[in-house]
C-alpha cells in the first residue's frame, strides 16, 4: 500500500520542483477554504466539484435553514495587494448564465422542485504564506435565478 503524502511532503516537492501539485492549487485551495468556512456556518456539504454535462458547479450545499440548496461558486486569488483584481469580477455574464442554467438542471435532475434554490458566491484571497488564514467573503444569493421563485 502507498504511503499518503503530507502536506509538508507537498511542500516540499513544490518547493523543488518549482510546480504546484494538487493540493496546492489555488482553485483547490480556494474550495477546500470555502467549505471550512460554510461546514463553519453550518451548512451542510452535499457535493464538491458536481460534474454535469452542461458545466461543474464547485460546491452543492443545504443552507442551515434546512431546505435551500445552494450552488456556490468559489472564485480564488492570492494576492496581499490591495490594488490586486478582485477575483469576483472574474465572474463573467456568460458564467452567471451558465450557473443559472445548472441551478434549474440540479431542481430537475435531482427532483429538487419543491425546494427553493440560490446561487452565492465565495471569494477566497489566499495569503502568499500558505500557513496564514485566507480573506473569506460570502455573497448570498450573488446570482438571481428565476428557479428561486417557482413555487
Amino acid at each position: 500500500m502507498p504511503n499518503k503524502l503530507t502536506s509538508l511532503t507537498l511542500w516540499i516537492l513544490t518547493q523543488i520542483t518549482g510546480r504546484d501539485t494538487h493540493i496546492h492549487t489555488v482553485g483547490y485551495r480556494g474550495e477546500t477554504a470555502a467549505t471550512r468556512f460554510l461546514r463553519k456556518n453550518n451548512y451542510r456539504i452535499i457535493r464538491r466539484n458536481l460534474k454535469l454535462r452542461l458545466g461543474e458547479v464547485d460546491i452543492l450545499a443545504r443552507d442551515p435553514d434546512g431546505s435551500t440548496i445552494v450552488l456556490i461558486e468559489v472564485k480564488s486569488t492570492i494576492s496581499n495587494d490591495p490594488d490586486a483584481i478582485p477575483p469576483e469580477s472574474h465572474i463573467t455574464s456568460e458564467k452567471q448564465e451558465k450557473l443559472i442554467t445548472l441551478a434549474s438542471v440540479i431542481q430537475k435532475k435531482f427532483n429538487l422542485q419543491l425546494h427553493p434554490i440560490r446561487i452565492d458566491v465565495i471569494t477566497v484571497t489566499l495569503p502568499e504564506k500558505i500557513t496564514a488564514s485566507p480573506t473569506i467573503n460570502h455573497y448570498k444569493d450573488a446570482i438571481q435565478t428565476a428557479a428561486t421563485n417557482w413555487l
